[in-house]
Parts: structure tokens; C-alpha cells; sequence
């Protein structure tokens, strides 16, 4: 197979990402594919290089969602990658709105990206909850911050929240249980010892039922002695 065979198949494989977008992928599709993109500029801009041309049409997916190829250029300036974090956020926004079909080869993407920053609010109801955060922040706050990393972050925070919150349940359960000695225990060497409990204060009960009736037998022996001894004394 010649290169341009090999180029055949591979175009045959891929589309554009305006096309895979509206051949009905679900959100998850999408948020996985953005991620691996975001990963994937953040590597291109640690080695020098930048993405020119970003928009629906320039960049290419495979048809399963697994590889994807953009247009690259080198020398990169700060600008320029900061410039890259904000128009894949819009770009990425614009896939979950649906807008590519109002988006072509010819539309000025800058202008298009000044729009969606002046309403942004419009467009943020189709994102996925735990994403319109970052956009927000991206699009109209300024910050520059890879997508990828944004979610990493927030997967090491629910991490931690749900580590958070285990914690805090057996804690609470702890405080649930009380400190006296009407107490459960979830461990087999605390069941144990709330057996040995109950069997101390059963023991303990035994213990004063039986006293009574010894010291009852007592006093009423020490009476009759006394009795007696009146009797014959006089």
C-alpha cells in the first residue's frame, strides 16, 4: 500500500469534527473526547507547538471517537497557547450547543468566540453540570487552564469529598453509638466485649437476688435466738 492509499483509508476513517459531533454522540462521548484533546494541546504546547485554525472543519476524528488529529504549527508563543485554551473552550461549548451547523470554513472564529463570551449564559444550559464552571471561567473569567487538568482536579476532589464523607459516616456512627455501656459495636471484638458486659451485669443481678433471702434467713435466725434466750433467762 502506496502513502496515498495509506491516506485514503486513513480519511475514510476519519471526519470532520463537525460531522462527529452531530452523528447523535451522547455527552459522555463528547467530555471524554475534549478531555483527550485538551491532554493531547496541553503535550503539543509543551513541545513548542501550537493549534492553528481551530474549528470544526479543520480538526478530524476518527469515527469511534478514538483518535483525533489537529493542525499544528510551531514556535508558540504564550500568547498564542493561551489563545488555543480559550478557543477550544468555545469550541468545545459550540459542540454541546449544537452550533456547528451555523459554523463554517468561511465564519470568522474569533469574531464567533467574542459572541459566545458576551452570552455566555445562553449557551451554558447545554453543558454538562460539572463543566460550566471551568467554561465559565475560561470563556469570561480569563483563566487558562487545560480542560484535562480542570478534570483531573476535579476527579482528585470527589476522591477526597468521598473519602470525606466515609470518614465523617464512621465518625458519626461512633458518636451515634455513645460512650456508656447501652452500646453497640460493629467489630467481632466489640460484640465480644458488649457480651462480656451484659454477662457482668446479669452476673451482677444474679449476685443481689441471691443475697436477699441469705440476709433475710439471717435476721430472722438472730431473732429467734434472741427470742429464746428472753424466754429462758426468765
Amino acid at each position: 500500500m502506496n502513502d496515498r492509499e495509506r491516506g485514503s483509508a486513513f480519511d475514510e476513517n476519519m471526519v470532520t469534527l463537525s460531522n462527529w459531533v452531530m452523528n447523535s454522540v451522547t455527552e459522555e462521548d463528547r467530555q471524554r473526547l475534549f478531555y483527550r484533546m485538551s491532554k493531547q494541546m496541553k503535550s503539543i504546547h509543551e513541545h513548542g507547538g501550537y493549534l492553528d485554525q481551530m474549528n470544526p472543519y479543520t480538526i478530524r476524528v476518527s469515527r469511534d471517537g478514538s483518535s483525533f488529529s489537529f493542525p499544528i504549527e510551531g514556535n508558540a508563543t504564550k500568547e498564542l497557547r493561551e489563545q488555543n485554551i480559550f478557543d477550544f473552550a468555545c469550541l468545545s461549548v459550540a459542540a454541546y450547543a449544537n452550533c456547528f451547523p451555523y459554523i463554517n470554513e468561511y465564519t470568522n472564529i474569533q469574531g464567533y468566540n467574542r459572541f459566545m463570551r458576551e452570552h455566555y449564559e445562553e449557551f451554558a444550559t447545554f453543558l454538562p453540570e460539572k463543566d460550566t464552571f471551568y467554561f465559565k471561567g475560561v470563556i469570561q473569567g480569563g483563566d487558562r487552564v487545560y480542560y484535562s487538568d480542570f478534570r483531573d482536579r476535579l476527579q482528585e476532589a470527589l476522591l477526597k469529598q468521598a473519602g470525606d464523607d466515609l470518614d465523617g459516616a464512621v465518625r458519626g456512627s461512633q458518636e451515634l453509638t455513645g460512650t456508656g455501656r447501652a452500646r453497640s459495636y460493629s467489630t467481632p471484638q466489640g460484640r465480644l466485649l458488649s457480651e462480656n458486659e451484659t454477662n457482668d451485669l446479669g452476673n451482677a443481678a444474679f449476685m443481689k437476688t441471691m443475697a436477699l433471702p441469705a440476709l433475710l434467713f439471717t435476721v430472722l435466725f438472730l431473732g429467734s435466738l434472741l427470742v429464746f434466750g428472753i424466754y429462758f433467762s426468765s
